[in-house]
């Protein structure tokens, strides 16, 4: 009786534990601030969420780093006329002064000619440099695009 005991002490322990802390209101309302800079398609202030050393890493393990990620971004910006995201706030850990967001983010990117859908899911390391919390990386556990061409109905 007192090992069923322990080990429903210890599943108990392991469940409390693998639920994370909330997100911390700083990152939080950067987030937030986040989506209204792609809702206004403004990459330069988009671009100022990335810290130097910020490196992105795909689904399939291959890591580029914050300039050439920003290169492949800012194409999407150029032909937009309206961006609709939506983020949502998973759950959060927090280590040596680093805090990790697991996120579901889709964008609906729409053009003159054709709507673009970004559908992504990972994790964001946020990381508090001087007042600002500012991205030092992303892993993807999920990155689509897809794009749709726009008709004309006569």
């Amino acid at each position: 009786m007192k090992s069923k005991l322990f080990f429903a002490g210890l599943a108990l322990i392991a469940t409390s534990l693998s639920f994370a802390d909330a997100v911390p209101k700083g990152i939080q309302t950067r987030y937030g601030t986040l989506q209204k800079t792609i809702a206004a398609l403004n990459f330069k202030a988009f671009s100022d969420f990335f810290a130097p050393e910020f490196v992105s890493v795909d689904p399939t393990g291959k890591s580029v780093k914050r300039d050439e990620f920003l290169s492949q971004i800012k194409p999407l910006f150029d032909g937009a006329i309206k961006a609709a995201p939506l983020e949502k706030l998973l759950s959060s850990t927090t280590r040596n002064g680093v805090v990790d967001v697991k996120f579901d983010f889709v964008l609906k990117l729409t053009s003159k000619k054709e709507i673009t859908t970004v559908h992504e899911v990972g994790t964001d390391s946020w990381k508090l440099v001087g007042h600002k919390w500012l991205l030092v990386k992303t892993v993807d556990s999920k990155f689509d695009v897809v794009t749709k061409k726009l008709t004309k109905i006569d």
